[in-house]
């Protein structure tokens, strides 16, 4: 579940970011 919590941060902090 680790995994899943990463990527979904990632994908949130690319959506911010942009």
């Amino acid at each position: 579940m680790t995994r899943n919590l990463q990527e979904a941060v990632k994908v949130c902090l690319g959506s911010g970011l942009i």
